[in-house]
């Protein structure tokens, strides 16, 4: 009777150590991703604009003249996406409607990598294109599952 007490008892506390996680300080995680999305939304476009272009005038080393630049085009562009969210259909019923938005889209990036192509010198525009592939294609390598506990044969 005192072993069923002890593996009962024993299994107990297994359970409710099993619960607790110790490494997770925030009682909130879950929420943390949501905060980083909505974010974005809680600046104005003139912040968000100003924000851009700071960080492009730190990786890139921009002159005044280059930075107001800089900023008066993504401040354009922010102005130019807020109207197309706030305007959004639901989907593009037809074919042809979504070729043709997606046609302007990439006609919108052409245009927008030649004004920083004419704003930027030509090493800061080739370091520009190194941040920007690397913020549109992160390579993450894949983390290996280690198995605790190994069953030797």
């Amino acid at each position: 009777m005192k072993t069923y007490i002890s593996i009962i008892l024993y299994s107990f506390c297994f359970l409710t150590m099993a619960q607790q996680n110790p490494a997770r300080k925030d009682a909130d995680w879950s929420n943390k991703s949501k905060n980083k999305i909505n974010q974005k939304e809680k600046f104005t476009t003139e912040q968000q604009a100003s924000l851009y272009s700071k960080q492009m005038t730190l990786d890139l080393d921009l002159n005044k003249n280059q930075e107001q630049q800089i900023y008066s085009l993504i401040l354009n562009k922010m102005v130019k996406q807020k109207k197309l969210v706030n305007n959004k259909q639901k989907k593009p019923s037809t074919q042809s409607e979504k070729f043709e938005m997606k046609l302007e889209f990439l006609e919108e990036q052409i245009l927008m990598k030649r004004t920083i192509k004419s704003i930027l010198s030509e090493k800061q525009y080739n370091q520009w294109i190194k941040i920007s592939n690397k913020k549109r294609n992160p390579k993450k390598p894949h983390r290996k599952v280690r198995r605790r506990n190994k069953i030797k044969s």
